[in-house]
């Protein structure tokens, strides 16, 4: 279930153009709890600074989709993923501005 879920919302409600690309980047600090920060296009949309869960605390799990939902009930992504990445470390702001 989504009992235990931590989410990141943003600062200002908005949508998100339809025909153009958007650079989507989540970042995810270090420590016990930390601060997770959502950007959009290389600015900051939203963090949350009280996080305790971390992707590897889910363990194996057989459904890692990317666009699809792990619930049936929810709508799958309808647009294109250019390019998809993974870091072992959170990057700065600088390093989020300087992605291609």
């Amino acid at each position: 279930g989504n009992g235990a879920e931590q989410q990141i919302n943003m600062n200002t409600p908005a949508t998100l153009s339809t025909g153009v690309w958007h650079h989507l980047a989540v970042v995810l600090g270090t420590g016990t709890t930390y601060t997770g920060t959502l950007y959009i296009d290389k600015a900051v949309a939203g963090t949350n600074t009280a996080m305790t869960l971390r992707p590897s605390g889910l363990g194996n799990t057989p459904n890692n989709w990317i666009g699809r939902s792990q619930f049936a009930v929810d709508p799958m992504f309808d647009g294109f993923i250019d390019d998809f990445r993974i870091y072992s470390r959170a990057l700065s702001a600088a390093e989020i501005a300087a992605l291609p």
